[in-house]
């Protein structure tokens, strides 16, 4: 791979952002990835380089439907995000949101002149929390060697290694399996972050639960009763969390359902699969209702959906 080839790789994960580089050495980046339905993971590569935010220009503007989790695995990251500055070296975890990335400068370590970092970047929709409760750790170093985070960069690298071996339903699979478990490390982060003010222990308890039905999605017996008996909570108690979310723990249950069926219908790997067996896969028992409820939920028919979401895609590619 030549430098202006690995520039290009490197460059396609950086929208927005000017690159500045020692030009008196050869730039070089890199890298390997692979798709998990709509998640992403990758191990990349790159010489010291400073990004900074183009401030004119239509090119500035970055998909804002993406977070990414980045897990350096050489070398260090000074950020500015927002209004926020962090240093990111090895074994951290900076999850953040890439529109708002001002600038940040990547160096290589001691050991080893490249940095290299996992990336994990997956859409905002697939996450439960409010963008308050995210505002708190998004844009933070966290540290990843131990707990979730640990299990979070553990199993980010082996799916980049081994995903050659998985076909596409295989590979959707374990990527909601990773933000499954995004989604718990976030979630403690989250609880960790808000202290032990007024209604902390409460909302801690809230996103802990949030997480275990995200966890449980495909268990058609999955009901409020379950929940609140894994949690050793009364279903009244259970009812009065959700109650602060807007919603009855079954439309959040429902809501989440309808989200992953939607990403299924549109996803290539799955074209094959009846629409009522993507419903059976994320716990709709009665074909019907699911039916129903997608077309209450998005304004179309499923079957109207998929048609409209794969002939897109096959336009655009």
């Amino acid at each position: 791979m030549t430098s202006g080839d690995s520039f290009d790789l490197f460059n396609s994960q950086m929208g927005g952002l000017e690159v500045d580089f020692d030009h008196e050495r050869a730039f070089q980046a890199g890298g390997r990835g692979a798709d998990l339905g709509a998640v992403q993971v990758a191990v990349k590569s790159v010489s010291p380089v400073t990004l900074r935010r183009r401030r004119t220009g239509a090119d500035q503007v970055w998909d804002d439907e993406l977070y990414q989790i980045v897990m350096p695995t050489h070398g260090t990251i000074r950020a500015a995000w927002g209004a926020r500055e962090a240093k990111v070296a090895a074994g951290e975890v900076y999850p953040h949101d890439m529109a708002r990335l001002e600038g940040c400068e990547i160096t290589g370590s001691a050991e080893r002149e490249e940095f290299e970092m996992l990336l994990l970047a997956f859409p905002k929709s697939l996450l439960p929390f409010g963008a308050a409760d995210l505002d708190r750790v998004l844009g933070r170093s966290v540290r990843g060697t131990s707990g979730l985070g640990a299990v979070l960069r553990n199993f980010t690298a082996t799916l980049t290694d081994r995903t050659s071996a998985l076909g596409s339903a295989d590979r959707s699979r374990m990527g909601m399996a990773l933000v499954d478990l995004a989604t718990a490390f976030l979630a403690g982060e989250i609880e960790e972050s808000s202290g032990a003010g007024p209604g902390r222990p409460r909302h801690g308890l809230t996103l802990r639960i949030q997480a275990y039905i995200l966890s449980h999605l495909r268990d058609p017996c999955l009901s409020p009763r379950d929940i609140a008996a894994a949690h050793h909570i009364s279903l009244s108690y259970l009812h009065r969390l959700f109650q602060d979310q807007s919603e009855t723990v079954a439309a959040w249950i429902k809501g989440r359902r309808l989200e992953r069926a939607r990403r299924d219908l549109a996803d290539p790997a799955f074209s094959a699969l009846p629409i009522h067996a993507v419903a059976g896969r994320w716990g709709f028992v009665h074909p019907a209702d699911f039916s129903r409820s997608f077309r209450t939920a998005y304004g179309m028919a499923p079957r109207d959906f998929r048609h409209h979401a794969l002939t897109t895609q096959e336009h655009r590619s």
